[in-house]
């Protein structure tokens, strides 16, 4: 299995809304511990892909794209469920790639937020998403 692990950082250069979009988040974007990648990641990044992004969807990374192609799935895990997640799943959606989105492996801004994601997606399931935990992904794993 491939793994891949984007990251959002802004832009130099940000063009339209992204200029507000860095004015209103200015603390967080300068906040070093906040862009980094959690220590736990530390030992899968020697071995996988980290690509950075300054839009919400991985697929905006044309490496990122071209992997995605390539897989029968897509597993999706990450933050913000709302917005980088969400925008992502809707981006294979569009190149018609299927992926399974994992409810626990998924977090909002809040848990409202995150909680609110889940409709939405569950309205394209089962032909364009799949929505499950991750342990029940592994027991379907299993058995394939």
């Amino acid at each position: 299995d491939n793994v891949i692990f984007t990251r959002f950082l802004p832009a130099d250069h940000p063009t339209g809304v992204w200029q507000d979009y860095n004015v209103v988040n200015a603390e967080v974007n300068a906040d070093v511990f906040a862009n980094e990648m959690l220590p736990e990641f530390a030992g899968a990044l020697k071995k996988y892909p980290l690509y950075t992004k300054n839009v919400y969807s991985s697929l905006a990374i044309p490496e990122v794209l071209e992997a995605a192609k390539q897989a029968d799935r897509v597993i999706v895990t990450g933050v913000v469920a709302e917005c980088c997640v969400l925008s992502t799943v809707f981006a294979l959606m569009d190149a018609g790639i299927y992926c399974v989105y994992l409810t626990d492996g998924v977090s909002g801004l809040d848990r409202e937020k995150e909680e609110a994601t889940e409709p939405i997606l569950s309205g394209l399931s089962p032909l364009h998403v799949d929505m499950m935990t991750v342990e029940e992904y592994m027991e379907r794993k299993k058995g394939e």
